[in-house]
């Protein structure tokens, strides 16, 4: 359990500056919230299956080692398999269709080689709310 955030030893670690900042910080709650992450596999047919043990309502994904998007997808816009709609926290962008992940009873399954959702051996971080 994490219960202080500091800095480290340099001096743009430390807020010399006194700039504010903001922390998000979030925990797995079982049957309510899934904060993990997983490994690609560039493959259409060997796809990352994530198990949550519930039925996901909101998921957002970002791949950590590369530049690409903060990818949500939900069960309100897109309301059935493969969910189409998919938004990007990181950007101002308009609603782009995508149809790169399903939603499942016990977990979700990603559809796609694109990079910013499964590369080979791309690294990615992800967090899902319960329906």
């Amino acid at each position: 359990l994490l219960t202080v955030v500091g800095g480290g030893s340099t001096q743009n670690n430390n807020n010399a500056s006194g700039d504010d900042f903001i922390a998000y910080c979030w925990r797995s709650i079982p049957g309510y919230s899934l904060i993990g992450s997983y490994t690609g596999t560039s493959s259409t047919t060997n796809v990352p299956k994530i198990y949550t043990g519930f039925l996901p309502a909101w998921i957002m994904v970002k791949r950590t080692d590369y530049a690409g998007d903060w990818n949500i997808v939900d069960d309100k816009r897109s309301t059935s398999n493969t969910r189409a709609l998919e938004l990007f926290a990181n950007t101002n962008g308009v609603e782009a269709t995508a149809n790169y992940v399903n939603f499942y009873n016990d977990g979700f399954q990603i559809q796609t080689t694109d990079a910013d959702w499964n590369a080979q051996n791309g690294k990615y971080i992800f967090m899902c709310f319960a329906s």
